[in-house]
This record gives structure tokens, C-alpha cells and sequence, in this order.
């Protein structure tokens, strides 16, 4: 972040600059839009903005959180959010419990999976006994890639990330890089996530799509390293690391046949 980011008090508002992803560029520089608090943390803030559908989300994260494509990244202490916020017209806004002003001083490429070789034997050993939160027959069926398979996981587990679309994300990530064909789990994706899990998970699952993911992903999928990405979250990483590995073991398996 350097000194891109910085924060500071005049006329009795907190201005804080940072770097948002490119993802959200037309969030920020687009039309004002309402927007109402999804969470709140010591390093995150999570809006969900305006009234479309599927609703987007807009993440506000210090520095050492977990970079999401769809972030804005800051090097201060987040400020309490207040109910409602703004975001648009350069800037997201809130007024209580204290005037607060972000903006992005630059943008930065969220992370993209490329053309990926498939290392499901590195990958299986070093996720074999972590907790992914999701019953193992879930995910098996996943591996038949049907849209039924899709929906069993899609909104499963609790929290704003529930541990079913990590898996999905997961593979989706994976399917793209290792060039498999994950027809009908994407097309399910694309057209129920909006109202079959949280607003936060479908953007991530969108994210995923488009082939954009937390960086914590390419080791694990580029070269069978996931030590960092099991450290995202408490089952967030594993869940993503296992359908990563289902991904690059139906990958390894048709270019056999």
C-alpha cells in the first residue's frame, strides 16, 4: 500500500483514502447508490449496494485482511460503519456514528487464474484431514457436474461465506484454469446464486466465474501448494482447496481416458 493510503481528520469528517480492486471501479465512480451494512469487523466492512439483482457487494478491508476482488484495501483502523451508507460519485460515504469518507487513491487487477497444469497429488496430501465443513458426498457429487450437484451446495453452512460455495468457487476456480468443463455447475451458479445464498457469497461466486479470486489461490492451484490458502478463514481456504482438488482430479482423469 505504501503511502497511497493514508487517513486523515478535517472539517469534522474522516477522510480515508486506499487502492479498491478493478471489479468495483463502476461501483465507486458510478451514480450515488444506497447502501446497508452486511457486516462489520476489526478488518472488514461489508455493504451490499443499491437495489439491483443480483446485489452487489462492496468490501472495505484493512491491509492485513484477506484481499477480495471486490474490495476496497485501507491502511488505517476501519471506523464504525454506520446503518446506511453511500457509495458512488468517487466515494463511499456514511454520517454516523461519525462522518466518514473512502476513497480509492488507484486501483489494483484482483487476482485471475491462468492455464494451470493439474497437481491433484500434491494438493490431496496436503489437504487430507482439513475441515472443509462440508459433508464429503457433497462434494463427490459435485464431481458428476450436474446442476442437482450445484444447487446441494449452493447457500449450505452458516455465516456470510457458507462453506458449500467455498467448495463451488473452488471448483469453478479450478475447472477454469485446468480447462475442464464445468457446464452446468456454472450455468446453476450464474442463474440461482443471487437468491439461493448470501449476498456477499454470490458476489464471490460471480468473482469466480469470471476466473478472479483472493491470491491465496494460485499456489494452491498453479503449483499444489495450498499452505496459505488454509489459512483463509476457518473453513473458508479448505473448502476452496478441496474443490479446487476435485477439479484437478476430474481433470487428471479425462485427459487419462
Amino acid at each position: 500500500m505504501g503511502r497511497t493510503v493514508r487517513a486523515r481528520i478535517a472539517c469534522g469528517t474522516m477522510h480515508i483514502r486506499g487502492a479498491a480492486g478493478s471489479a468495483v471501479q463502476d461501483l465507486l465512480e458510478g451514480p450515488s447508490q444506497r447502501a446497508s451494512v452486511l457486516g462489520a469487523g476489526p478488518r472488514a466492512i461489508y455493504l451490499a449496494v443499491g437495489r439491483g439483482t443480483p446485489q452487489r457487494v462492496l468490501a472495505i478491508l484493512t491491509a492485513d485482511a484477506v484481499r477480495l476482488p471486490c474490495a476496497v484495501v485501507v491502511n488505517a483502523p476501519l471506523p464504525q460503519p454506520g446503518p446506511v451508507a453511500t457509495v458512488g460519485d468517487g466515494a463511499v460515504r456514511w454520517d454516523r456514528p461519525a462522518c466518514v469518507t473512502i476513497t480509492a487513491a488507484r486501483y489494483w487487477p484482483p487476482a485471475r487464474v491462468r492455464p494451470a497444469a493439474p497437481r491433484a497429488l500434491a494438493l490431496r496430501a496436503a489437504i487430507d484431514r482439513a475441515d472443509t465443513g462440508v459433508a464429503d458426498d457433497l462434494v463427490r457429487a459435485l464431481g458428476r457436474r450436474t446442476a442437482a450437484a450445484a444447487r446441494a451446495l449452493l447457500g449450505r453452512g452458516p455465516g456470510l461465506t457458507p462453506a458449500g460455495d467455498d467448495v463451488l468457487a473452488g471448483f469453478l476456480l479450478g475447472a477454469r484454469a485446468y480447462g475442464l468443463d464445468a457446464g452446468p455447475v456454472r450455468a446453476t451458479v450464474a442463474a440461482t446464486a443471487g437468491a439461493a445464498t448470501t449476498a456477499l457469497s454470490a458476489q464471490l461466486l460471480r468473482h469466480a466465474l469470471a476466473g478472479e479470486c483472493v491470491p491465496e489461490v494460485l499456489p494452491a492451484l498453479e503449483r499444489g501448494r495450498p499452505a496459505a490458502l488454509l489459512r483463509v478463514g476457518h473453513t473458508s481456504g479448505a473448502a476452496l482447496a478441496r474443490g479446487l482438488l476435485l477439479a484437478a482430479e476430474l481433470s487428471e482423469r479425462t485427459a487419462a481416458a
